[in-house]
């Protein structure tokens, strides 16, 4: 891990580690969103990216991901399919994320952030989020990232996906008030089921070797 201080973070993606922490302010962050030509992630005083450079089974994934997904709900007329450079404004505006695919059902809702003379906008209505791992993102994003997108009202799943294995979490909102119902799956045969959406895990990675 290589730490850095802000205001030098690298401008460009091939200078960057796999995993970069920076502690910066909220509007460090902001402003440094539109100098560098890589995704930047804000959480409680840190700026993180696990970019890196892309592997090739995280791309297939991605859009084998976004296939499954435009496929289903490019037919509902309210419904959008996004990739990963939209920014996801959580209601805590310390944190500030980019999904690798999400679903927004109805008019993209964008939240606003006022940080010092600038105002921001975040996407806030968002129903599905999916995140592949990576060894950098694993812990990432099922703590810090995981835990904010709970806080969205209109969300209802958050899919994991692992890229080096045939192996999926689905973390649901159930109807019900109460607990999150988390699911794994470990087979090319098992089923992704987000409310009436459904597909085979095996889909997604027929494109992928390890």
């Amino acid at each position: 891990m290589q730490t850095l201080s802000p205001p030098k973070l690298p401008l460009s993606w091939v200078e960057i580690p796999d995993e970069l922490r920076v502690a910066a302010t909220l509007e460090e962050y902001w402003n440094l969103v539109d100098e560098v030509d890589y995704q930047i992630e804000y959480a409680d005083g840190e700026i993180f990216s696990f970019m890196g450079e892309a592997s090739i089974p995280h791309e297939a994934l991605v859009i084998a991901l976004g296939v499954q997904f435009s496929a289903y709900f490019n037919a509902i007329n309210d419904c959008i399919v996004l990739g990963s450079n939209v920014k996801i404004q959580p209601p805590d505006s310390n944190k500030s994320f980019n999904a690798d695919v999400s679903v927004v059902r109805g008019k993209p809702e964008m939240r606003e952030v006022v940080v010092g003379r600038q105002r921001r906008k975040g996407l806030s209505n968002l129903e599905i989020v999916v995140e592949i791992f990576s060894d950098s993102t694993r812990k990432f994003d099922q703590t810090t990232k995981l835990e904010a997108y709970k806080t969205i009202p209109s969300l209802r799943h958050v899919l994991f996906v692992e890229q080096h294995a045939v192996s999926a979490r689905v973390v649901s909102r159930p109807q019900e008030p109460g607990e999150w119902v988390v699911r794994n799956l470990s087979s090319a045969d098992d089923f992704v089921q987000l409310d009436d959406f459904q597909f085979k895990l095996g889909d997604v990675y027929r494109q992928v070797s390890f």
